[in-house]
């Protein structure tokens, strides 16, 4: 069952110092309002961080590393915490990422719209959009089956070439005895080469090619035999002789690396250093191309999306590697032919040169590096082939004895005609074979690549259909009909729309930015209501900056209407929206974020009093006697200006949100004129401890949260820990624990059960 959020709790994070939790109960939706600079983003940012392993953004500007509010205590980590419904929650720091499954499935769902990206997906390259479907799609490890495929059958291929190759090798060597170059024909030949011997002939064609039949007429050592060894290795050279490789596959070679040395160098670059994050060699925390310090993790996977955007024209680099491998290929067969030859004179103590060393080892490391093959050297190496033919040939001819009688040189055809006709039966045979395989494994490629198009075709079809039905409920009677996905080349896909009856592709050339940005929220909601199976929330940040008020209001309807089964997590400026939206859904959380500061990050309009006081004793009891300051002016600063909002207190005029930054003695002197106007008794009551809480700022909470000079002990922060308590407890029901304004107005209250007042029943005397 797809997971929901139930809490997150940021510590020393983007916009905050300290600590901030949002609850979200059983993964109750929530829409949040407040203006930009309030610090609503850091929710999205705290999700996005968790689930992906970066803030994207942040990581193309190149701050990918700042994470950490640059005013947050040393002793405070910073660190997201995430709750779901399932599996998936966890702590994350700096220096500890997700667990990979949760960083897989982050990566592989959609989850998270922001406004600065909300035409993203819209705006990518055709290849960048075909990554990005591939990847929520799950093509990339079907796509990789595809390319193991596609290797087996490139190779297949290529065996299948050489065994064709050897195959006419074989034939030409054998047709200089026989005329007609088949089973029939090489026993007719055998038939009439043994009539010629006075010797009874192979009764099957299997016989014929029997070592021990053909050592029973030329028994082995003898003349004969050596005379036949060596009129076969001549006649084996001449074939090969024949076979000269030719030179064109590597200019095209050398033609292709000089066109894309600007994209392959990186890509080569790019690929040794994902075979040594792989391999876990490479250095902890650092990049091992230039040594600056990065997340090992981050690294490897921004190394892994680079490399998705070089190997888009992989198809391209696929062919001309295949293409060059044969060639190099070709040139090592021709080399261990004539090494063979060389060693079968040898064997009947016939010395022929050396060869010229081979060119194999260099020629494949130059295809696997990316770089061109020496033209002047190969041209080189082929000549001294030629010479070196040649002047095996003579060799061989030399050494070849003069037969006797023509018994004698019938033998010798026979001797002759046995290992070429069994080499060219092995040939025929193993053709056969490779050539099945390779069409087995041609067959195999070509069925799955087109199950893989099917596939693609048929989801981005369901996309389209649900994009389009987004889109138009945003925007009905607009002219704009079928939205569409359609495939662009190997790997390439691109966006089109039916406008007023025409294809228009990309949508750009007829709609307008606002209208982008509700092509890319469609998209988005489209993808994720088709993808996504372990994640059941959604985060939209700020996504309606561009769209009017009726637009505001039918995104509003789609939400609650048509997502009521995912979680949502809205944060907005915009005032209406919000409003909408808590009008339509009553059941979701809602939040006001009223101001942000560099010292205090976030506040909200919901007084958070209780949490903020626990933290404080929490880091009392943990010897944390700065955070414990920090936090108790902080929950003193809560319970205050709780009160003077409630109870209308007097203060000085402060334009916009700025009430949330009142340094508390300014708080309290509103409060205390406050109780004056309206509780005198109030007043003299409280007045003492007001008194006291005072001296607490100033020698205490003050100085350890200002940084300054003076120290306060443990003990000083504890006592006036627990003033603030008091304070506390003086505004709340001993009874059903509620404020004393939780119902009424400013000028008289009640808590819920009614118990206590404000301002109190005068007592009697």
């Amino acid at each position: 069952m797809p997971e929901r959020i139930t809490q997150i709790d940021m510590q020393a994070f983007r916009g905050v110092p300290h600590t901030f939790a949002l609850h979200l109960p059983n993964g109750q939706s929530c829409v949040i309002l407040g203006n930009n600079g309030t610090g609503k983003s850091a929710i999205a940012d705290a999700i996005e961080w968790y689930f992906n392993g970066q803030i994207e953004f942040l990581a193309k500007e190149g701050r990918g590393s700042a994470v950490r509010h640059s005013g947050s205590g040393r002793d405070l980590e910073t660190q997201v915490a995430v709750s779901t419904t399932g599996s998936l929650g966890g702590v994350v720091t700096k220096s500890l990422l997700a667990p990979e499954e949760v960083l897989e499935t982050g990566r592989s769902e959609s989850f998270l719209l922001r406004g600065r990206t909300l035409a993203d997906f819209v705006d990518k390259t055709k290849g960048e959009k075909w990554s990005a479907l591939s990847q929520m799609l799950g093509l990339d490890p079907i796509d990789l089956l595809r390319r193991d495929l596609q290797h087996a059958r490139n190779a297949l291929e290529s065996q299948a070439e050489r065994a064709k190759a050897d195959l006419d090798e074989k034939r030409l060597a054998l047709s200089q005895w026989v005329s007609d170059v088949s089973e029939r024909g090489i026993l007719d030949a055998f038939e009439a080469k043994c009539q010629a011997a006075s010797v009874a002939p192979p009764e099957s064609f299997a016989e014929a090619l029997d070592s021990r039949w053909v050592q029973a007429i030329v028994p082995q050592d003898s003349h004969d035999q050596r005379s036949a060894a060596l009129q076969a290795m001549l006649a084996d050279l001449r074939a090969i002789e024949t076979q000269r490789t030719s030179l064109d596959p590597l200019a095209r070679w050398n033609q292709f690396v000089e066109d894309n040395k600007q994209d392959l160098l990186p890509l080569g670059l790019l690929k040794a250093a994902d075979s040594l994050l792989k391999s876990g060699g490479a250095p902890e925390d650092h990049c091992p191309l230039c040594g600056q310090p990065i997340d090992s993790r981050v690294l490897a996977r921004k190394v892994a999306d680079t490399l998705l955007e070089l190997e888009r024209s992989e198809e391209t680099l696929t062919a001309e590697r295949h293409a060059a491998g044969k060639f190099v290929e070709r040139l090592r067969d021709a080399h261990q032919k004539r090494s063979a030859i060389l060693q079968r004179a040898k064997a009947q103590e016939v010395e022929l040169a050396s060869l010229p060393s081979s060119l194999h080892d260099r020629l494949s490391q130059a295809v696997v590096d990316l770089s061109a093959m020496e033209h002047p050297t190969v041209e080189q190496y082929q000549s001294e082939l030629i010479t070196w033919d040649t002047e095996a040939v003579r060799l061989l001819e030399s050494s070849i004895p003069t037969p006797v009688t023509s018994r004698e040189q019938s033998l010798i055809e026979i001797g002759v005609l046995h290992p070429q006709a069994k080499g060219w039966k092995e040939a025929l045979d193993h053709k056969a074979d490779i050539d099945s395989a390779f069409n087995l494994a041609d067959r195999v490629f070509n069925g799955y690549q087109q199950l893989q198009r099917d596939y693609f075709d048929r989801i981005v079809q369901d996309i389209s259909g649900r994009t389009a039905e987004i889109y138009q409920f945003l925007h009905p009677e607009e002219g704009v009909g079928t939205i569409g996905v359609r495939v662009v080349g190997e790997k390439g896909a691109e966006l089109e729309i039916d406008f007023h009856g025409r294809i228009e592709s990309p949508p750009h050339r007829v709609l307008s930015e606002s209208h982008l940005n509700s092509l890319g929220l469609a998209l988005f909601l489209a993808m994720a209501e088709t993808f996504n199976e372990e994640l059941g929330f959604l985060v939209l940040d700020d996504v309606v900056s561009s769209f009017d008020r009726e637009h505001r209001g039918r995104l509003a309807e789609l939400l609650i209407n048509e997502f009521e089964d995912t979680q949502l997590i809205i944060l907005t400026h915009d005032e209406q929206f919000f409003t909408r939206l808590s009008n339509l859904a009553p059941s979701w959380s809602k939040r006001e974020f009223t101001s942000w500061s560099y010292v205090e990050g976030p506040r909200t309009r919901r007084y958070e009093y209780d949490r903020i006081y626990t933290q404080a004793m929490e880091a009392l009891n943990g010897d944390d006697r700065i955070g414990a300051a920090q936090k108790s002016r902080r929950a003193l600063e809560e319970i205050l200006q709780e009160a003077c909002e409630s109870l209308e207190a007097p203060l000085p005029f402060k334009r916009g949100q700025r009430n949330d930054h009142r340094p508390a003695q300014e708080v309290m002197n509103g409060l205390r004129r406050k109780l004056k106007d309206s509780a005198m008794p109030v007043y003299k009551e409280i007045q003492p401890l007001l008194v006291s809480i005072e001296a607490d700022l100033q020698a205490g909470l003050n100085i350890e949260s200002h940084a300054s000079q003076g120290t306060a002990s443990y003990q000083e922060i504890q006592d006036a820990l627990g003033r603030i308590g008091e304070l506390h407890q003086y505004f709340s029901c001993g009874i059903c624990n509620t404020r004393i304004w939780h119902v009424g107005t400013a000028e008289a209250s009640r808590c819920k059960c009614g118990e206590a007042r404000f301002p109190p029943p005068v007592k009697s005397d």
